[in-house]
């Protein structure tokens, strides 16, 4: 057990460097390298899966992605890592952030659980572990494709099976580090809405989304189109203002992304749509923005080769297997629904009373304390009856209502509120709408807390402080319980690999 922990850790160490001295490398060979990436430490590591995962494809057009292909990956990611390290000016300051980002990344994976969906996740990598992409069989789950898959097929060391978890966990642990890093800096600027905002995700992050165990292809995306709204708050004017387009390219990678990471998160194109026909010059930023439709573009080949469809199942893509998408999509919507057993036909809105029974209850679960508990703090400060006698700050409160295209507010309102329609119309499943739902919560939550914010900044700070403090002492309790449900059911065994069924059967069947 202790040699498994060891090597952990340092596995941890080498994908976290490796990953981001890939993104390094991007961001300056695209000269993308602006105040805002120093500002989202994260980007760095998500510009670095961003070029893996390009690179995995290239190289699965050759061959399978075979552990002597990741330990080079691995180690030139690193050597390209400690070459702008030796550039970098406060390296006390960057080997605190790597110690912490993989201590919280280990506390955060170590002895975790399976969920639902690891199974056909999990043969989905031994895939592309053990096949090149032109023998890699049609299957109703392979052909999902989604891109976290390969990437994670990437850094995956099948002679080190606990190397799956680095990954999801590093990208959790960066999540976390960036949010809060976010909160302070606007804070301190006395800028409400980034402010509010990276709190609310904050502690959605620590006390909702806070077990391993429920990240697979779902979270990671929708995590993506959190980082871009937070962007969009907290840099607005800039976009808007001096047309920086160097940061909406930097958006239009992480939507691209998000996008084939789950395909249900293309709902986050409306954002980057508005924002482009409200930038001046729009045809150069049309050309200058077109290399990033490169790495989707592989894509597209890639889920092509595996099930002659563009995007799996998406029908108007597919130039085969046409009739097994139609049925595949179908299944989805009657599932996100609420049909289970997918035996029901629905019409038009008859589904809506099988959904409130069998999906509403997850969403009122996940949802009802989050909404509870920061409501609390603005009923509060209600019930003490803290009036407002400033014209200035009245005026203020007016401006977060305003009607108008340069609100960021109103804007963040608009593309939550149709986002969350569509997705209820489509595709109304828990797992696929997990921003577009918590966003849509933000929208009543915001204009409490920026009231509070504004006039009684000391309510404030001491009930984030609270808050803060609730989540993360839940966060702790929920990750310390995971330890004793796994060896309750699995014993002290880490990676759980030959008892384990989920893992070994489909390893034994694939090799």
């Amino acid at each position: 057990m202790y040699i498994t922990l060891i090597l952990f850790l340092l596995i941890l160490f080498l994908s976290f460097i490796s990953i981001t001295g890939f993104g390094k490398l991007f961001l300056k060979l695209s000269n993308l390298n602006v105040r805002l990436v120093s500002d989202f430490k994260n980007l760095e590591f998500i510009f670095g899966l961003i070029f893996v995962g390009f690179l995995g494809i290239i190289i699965n057009f050759i061959t399978n992605i075979n552990d002597v292909i990741t330990l080079c990956i691995i180690l030139f990611g690193s050597f390209l890592y400690f070459l702008f390290f030796f550039k970098t000016k406060n390296k006390k300051k960057e080997i605190y952030l790597i110690l912490l980002i993989v201590l919280v990344s280990f506390f955060f994976a170590f002895y975790s659980l399976s969920n639902d969906d690891f199974s056909y996740h999990f043969k989905t990598i031994l895939f592309f572990k053990n096949y090149d992409i032109f023998e890699i069989p049609h299957g109703r789950r392979t052909s999902y494709n989604s891109h976290w898959l390969l990437i994670n097929a990437v850094y995956y060391l099948k002679s080190f099976p606990a190397s799956v978890f680095c990954i999801s966990a590093l990208f959790y642990s960066l999540t976390l580090f960036d949010f809060y890093a976010s909160f302070k800096r606007n804070y301190n600027d006395s800028s409400y809405l980034p402010t509010i905002y990276s709190f609310f995700v904050l502690i959605f992050m620590f006390g909702v989304l806070n077990l391993y165990k429920n990240y697979g292809t779902d979270f990671p995306g929708q995590i993506i189109i959190l980082y871009i709204f937070l962007i969009f708050f907290e840099k607005n004017k800039l976009i808007f203002n001096k047309n920086e387009f160097k940061v909406f390219i930097i958006l239009v990678f992480l939507s691209f992304f998000a996008f084939t990471i789950k395909i249900s998160n293309g709902l986050i194109f409306f954002l980057l749509f508005f924002i482009f026909f409200q930038m001046k010059r729009n045809i150069y930023l049309f050309f200058i923005c077109l290399p990033c439709v490169i790495p989707i573009l592989f894509w597209f080949i890639q889920n092509y080769l595996i099930s002659s469809c563009l995007v799996w199942p998406l029908s108007f893509t597919c130039f085969d297997n046409i009739a097994q998408a139609l049925q595949e999509i179908y299944i989805i919507e009657i599932f996100a629904k609420g049909d289970i057993n997918a035996n029901i036909h629905f019409h038009n809105f008859n589904w809506i009373p099988v959904w409130f029974e069998n999906h509403f209850p997850k969403i009122l679960e996940t949802y009802a304390i989050y909404f509870v508990l920061l409501l609390s703090p603005p009923i509060f400060y209600k019930f003490l009856k803290l009036k407002i006698k400033s014209k200035l700050s009245f005026a203020t409160d007016i401006d977060l209502y305003k009607l108008a295209i340069d609100n960021p507010y109103f804007i963040f309102s608009l593309i939550s509120i149709f986002s969350s329609v569509i997705w209820f119309i489509c595709t109304p499943a828990y797992r696929f709408g997990i921003s577009y739902n918590l966003n849509f919560l933000i929208i009543f939550l915001i204009p409490l807390w920026h009231n509070i914010f504004l006039h009684k900044k000391l309510i404030f700070k001491k009930s984030v402080t609270i808050l803060i403090s609730i989540s993360l002492v839940f966060f702790v309790y929920k990750n310390i319980n995971k330890y004793h449900k796994y060896f309750d059911r699995y014993g002290t065994k880490w990676p759980n690999i030959i008892e384990n069924e989920y893992i070994y059967k489909e390893y034994l069947i694939i090799k």
